[in-house]
């Protein structure tokens, strides 16, 4: 479990009168075809996402949360442009040139053949022409700016720590100066001794620069601690949509009631 007593949270139920949202989905639906039988014919279809909505504002938090295979993942790759939708729409103030990604494995995200500055300024490179010197600043601030010291600039992935490569993800992910993040799973595959650690940097980054997350999780637990409003998904769809009060205090829908059930029982073992 995280560290939760030393994690700073949101649990305001305010949503913003008059803004235009950062990111708005309508009645977004995603299918994929199934193909089975040495002689196919005809068109069967698997729907993973069935008429979601959801609206996210500057510098705010939503989570998503569900277990494997509730459709979370299609939904973010969605958003990303990774994945097809067969309907409703998605829209993107900016375009989604503004919207960057942390995913679940640091490791697994970063180049081992490249050092700290190329890794982190990757984007940086994508969307404007800097030489090597430029682009060695860049990285040592972006160092800086996630808690990682400037020497570490020459070094390569292997050599940091799970929640140190984290970091240089999320350095890599916020170099374009996007307006939305979208974290998978940002702290599961980390030591619970340094998840508030990511958590907390989050947050501090989201008030320094006025990001917005989207945040994918099977943790109920972690998404509090860090969301404006939450969205309980279930087989492709969101059976409540709440802010994050309601769906600890006031959940109606008996998913969010068992998802709460079992965050509270491993929060607090010695109940049982």
């Amino acid at each position: 479990m995280t560290d939760f007593d030393n994690v700073q949270s949101h649990q305001s139920s305010h949503t913003p009168d008059g803004e235009t949202p950062l990111l708005e989905v309508n009645h977004l639906s995603a299918r994929y075809p199934i193909r089975s039988g040495l002689f196919y014919r005809g068109q069967r279809w698997n729907t993973v996402l069935q008429e979601v909505s959801l609206r996210l504002w500057q510098q705010r938090t939503l989570g998503v949360v569900g277990e494997s295979g509730s459709g979370k993942s299609t939904l973010m790759k969605c958003i990303l442009g990774l994945t097809p939708y067969h309907s409703g729409s998605l829209s993107i103030t900016g375009g989604r040139n503004t919207v960057q990604a942390v995913f679940q494995d640091p490791q697994g995200s970063l180049n081992p053949k490249m050092p700290v500055w190329k890794i982190v300024t990757e984007n940086t490179a994508i969307v404007s022409s800097m030489g090597r010197q430029q682009r060695q600043r860049a990285a040592a601030e972006l160092l800086e700016s996630v808690g990682l010291p400037e020497g570490s600039l020459w070094r390569y992935p292997h050599a940091f720590s799970g929640g140190q490569r984290q970091r240089l993800a999320i350095a890599r992910a916020i170099a374009s100066n996007p307006k939305i993040l979208i974290l998978d799973e940002p702290t599961s595959a980390l030591d619970v001794s340094v998840q508030a650690q990511i958590l907390n940097l989050l947050l501090e980054l989201q008030e320094s620069r006025g990001l917005s997350y989207l945040m994918i999780s099977h943790d109920l637990g972690v998404i509090s601690h860090l969301c404006h409003e939450i969205a309980i998904i279930q087989q492709g769809t969101f059976v409540e949509y709440e802010s994050t009060d309601a769906i600890l205090n006031k959940p109606s829908h008996p998913y969010t009631q068992e998802l709460l059930a079992i965050y509270r029982l491993a929060a607090n073992p010695a109940d049982t």
